[in-house]
């Protein structure tokens, strides 16, 4: 009976703490992070993202419409370049002459090429090395963009980073303007996420990224000029794009710490994604297209029932602010009826949390009854083995008396 009981009361519990985190989920609103949209779980089925990870932003909200590990740390390779050009196009005018020291030219990873054939001493304009470090990836082009900019190095990585700070990255870290290998210079998708869409909001660098081909003027070791051409696959046509998409642009990236990396900017209509694809191993391409090909699909549901949500809201508080005083009794009604709900909230909160103490204060009873109950069984029981035990010795003494008489008697 007593199991019976204690089963009912297990059973009740489980129901008051059900019920409280039913009530608790209806009065507490969900909060999204970073700009992301809640979506169920089945979205993660819908795209298919080979890389490490993987991710697809609307430009103006910075609304992410689908990630896959966009806060995990990797090396970024090349993408780098877009966060030094937009330091770069903040600090300086495109007519400006840089010129390339031996330190710019020669002082890069081995093996990590100089197909312009950029010499210490070359003049070039701010817009030829944009270019140049855009479009063919140039390492010694970024280099001299930041002695040009900053002086050293050194001073244009700080400024990197305080730049990335600036946008809301918080998990990245930068120590060359180029993007080669470096243990310490890590970034996540969110975070390039962030620096790309500042990066195509500027017409300059959108137009430099979605460029295919660019002329070099002659230099020392190219006296004639040097035709630049487009990595990007998709931006030079060697990768098949969506034909919706009016404007491509972006980055390509690669080292041996990297893997493949890839930034990818696209236009359909008044809609402007990007996409970053990090960790990749030939897939880049692949997953690009089904990210942004998912973000353009779902743009309507995730982007911009999200800005008429958000419209709607600075509508209300515009309106409640400069509606006259039978307005205000409104909006302190409002008030008050959520105050109301919240007080409601806390009740049922502290209602519940009771009943739960409650229910454990009875278990405890009937714990503590049933120990006593054992107690008093196991106290009876001595009793009565004392008592047989008594009896028992008391049947002997008394065989042994009559023993004893008989012995007398037959003595005598």
């Amino acid at each position: 009976m007593r199991q019976k009981w204690k089963r009912a009361l297990v059973a009740f519990a489980v129901f008051v703490s059900l019920m409280g985190q039913t009530v608790f989920a209806q009065v507490e609103e969900p909060v999204s992070t970073k700009g992301e949209m809640d979506e169920p779980a089945e979205n993660s089925q819908r795209v298919k993202v080979s890389s490490e990870c993987g991710l697809v932003m609307d430009v103006g909200t910075q609304t992410v419409l689908y990630e896959k590990n966009g806060e995990e740390l990797h090396y970024p390779a090349s993408i780098t370049k877009l966060l030094t050009a937009l330091v770069v196009m903040e600090r300086c005018e495109l007519d400006e002459t840089v010129i390339f020291s031996h330190d710019a030219v020669y002082e890069v990873e081995s093996g990590s090429g100089n197909n312009q054939g950029f010499e210490a001493g070359d003049k070039l304009t701010v817009e030829d090395c944009l270019y140049a470090m855009i479009l063919e990836s140039s390492n010694p082009a970024a280099n001299a963009l930041a002695e040009h900019t900053s002086g050293s190095l050194e001073a244009f990585v700080n400024e990197m980073n305080q730049k990335a700070e600036e946008l809301g990255c918080e998990n990245s870290n930068f120590e060359n303007p180029s993007g080669l290998n470096d243990e310490a210079q890590k970034t996540t998708a969110y975070d390039m996420g962030l620096i790309s869409s500042e990066v195509f909001k500027n017409d300059t660098l959108k137009e430099i990224c979605s460029a295919e081909t660019y002329q070099l003027p002659p230099t020392l070791n190219q006296t004639e000029g040097y035709l630049l051409h487009m990595e990007h696959r998709l931006v030079n046509g060697e990768e098949q794009k969506d034909d919706r998409w009016d404007l491509v642009a972006g980055k390509t990236g690669y080292t041996t710490m990297a893997g493949n990396t890839l930034v990818t900017y696209a236009e359909e209509d008044d809609k402007q994604l990007v996409s970053v694809v990090m960790q990749s191993e030939q897939t880049h391409y692949e997953d690009t297209n089904n990210l942004l090909n998912y973000g353009f699909d779902n743009y309507e549901r995730l982007v911009v029932a999200e800005r008429e949500k958000q419209a709607e809201i600075q509508a209300a508080a515009i309106a409640a602010a400069a509606a006259p005083t039978d307005t205000g009794e409104k909006t302190s009604q409002v008030t008050q009826t959520a105050e109301k709900s919240l007080d409601t909230a806390l009740i049922l909160k502290f209602a519940v949390a009771a009943g739960v103490v409650l229910v454990i204060l009875i278990l405890l009873f009937i714990s503590h009854m049933k120990k006593k109950e054992r107690e008093r069984r196991r106290r009876e029981m001595l009793m009565r083995k004392r008592r047989k035990r008594a009896r028992e010795m008391q049947m002997r003494r008394q065989q042994d008396y009559q023993m004893l008489r008989v012995y007398e008697r037959s003595g005598r």
